[in-house]
């Protein structure tokens, strides 16, 4: 099975889509499976209607029976869709017992249960961990993979940072992980500990947005990545308090200060990227020409996934053509 990141993943759900064919979503915990399915909701304009397949019993899908004119009618259940357009979301597909599993057979091929059809406009998504992950998650039958176009998800730096820039995660966190990338996704399955993804930086962003005190800080990060990322991480934040101030950069680009500490300039470089736009990037890029080329490529790369709108600007066209190198690297 071939592994995709997230970006690659999203335009084949769309293909599926437009083919009618059902998508399941199999990639390690907390690295975004759900995310890129509520994301591509919200592109396409309809519903996301989830359904945790592991909280249901095999009758909960096929329904309860009445008998009508002495016949047996099946009663769909109501959490069903019946008219609009939207994904029907099954997550945690193959950690439902096998009976549920089955139940979605029909479901997730012939978008039918029983009597019961799934409205024109409505697609069928399922998401879960790998067997291997030890995350309850069990081997998929044969007959269920065969319904799904199967696509193994990997966590990518470089996607994730289109994310979190979209959605505020903090500077902090998005210049440490530049630093050390490979700290975005640890997960090893025979650990007990709390680790790195994406959903527990998340979390870990939201925390910082609290303000814990200082005693607590490196605890509270701890719960979320796990105690040796919590610490290096900490220190880090505490070298991006000492950051100067960006807009030396924004009014005088060639003599304000370049930090000569390599984390501390790619704390720099993402506080620079978070405070973008189309009026300071002429700044930012006449500073960037100053910089070493790992910080300039991640300082003006890094602007345009805070702010795609920079690249309309002159001073991007002037900077790109200067460091085609560093566009196609």
């Amino acid at each position: 099975m071939m592994n995709m990141k997230p970006s690659l993943a999203k335009m084949l759900i769309l293909c599926c889509l437009k083919a009618q064919i059902s998508v399941m979503l199999l990639g390690s915990p907390g690295i975004g499976k759900s995310d890129i399915v509520r994301a591509i909701a919200k592109l396409l304009g309809i519903q996301l209607l989830d359904i945790r397949a592991v909280l249901f019993d095999p009758v909960d899908f096929r329904g309860i029976p009445s008998i009508v004119d002495g016949r047996t009618v099946w009663n769909p259940p109501d959490f069903l869709p019946t008219s609009g357009k939207g994904l029907l979301f099954l997550d945690e597909i193959n950690a439902a017992p096998k009976l549920v599993q089955a139940a979605c057979y029909q479901l997730v091929l012939e978008r039918r249960l029983g009597d019961y059809a799934l409205p024109e406009g409505w697609h069928v998504i399922g998401a879960g961990n790998h067997a291997s992950d030890m995350a309850a998650a069990m081997k998929m039958s044969t007959a269920l993979k065969r319904r799904f176009e199967i696509i193994n998800l990997i966590p990518d730096f470089e996607d994730w940072k289109t994310w979190a820039f979209a959605n505020n995660i903090a500077a902090e966190i998005i210049g440490y992980l530049n630093l050390r990338p490979q700290n975005l996704h640890l997960f090893d399955p025979r650990s007990d500990d709390s680790f790195p993804c994406p959903a527990t930086w998340e979390a870990v962003s939201k925390l910082m947005a609290t303000n814990p005190a200082q005693e607590i800080r490196t605890h509270a990060w701890a719960g979320q990545l796990g105690e040796a990322v919590a610490v290096e991480f900490e220190g880090f934040c505490q070298i991006a308090n000492a950051l100067p101030d960006p807009g030396e950069v924004f009014r005088n680009p060639q003599n304000a200060p370049i930090p000569s500490d390599m984390s501390v300039m790619y704390a720099y470089c993402a506080a620079l990227s978070y405070r973008a736009t189309r009026e300071n990037f002429p700044a930012i890029a006449e500073y960037s020409e100053r910089l070493r080329e790992s910080h300039k490529a991640v300082l003006v790369l890094d602007c345009i996934k805070a702010k795609p709108e920079v690249t309309e600007t002159r001073a991007y066209c002037d900077w790109a053509t200067r460091n085609q190198h560093l566009l196609s690297a």
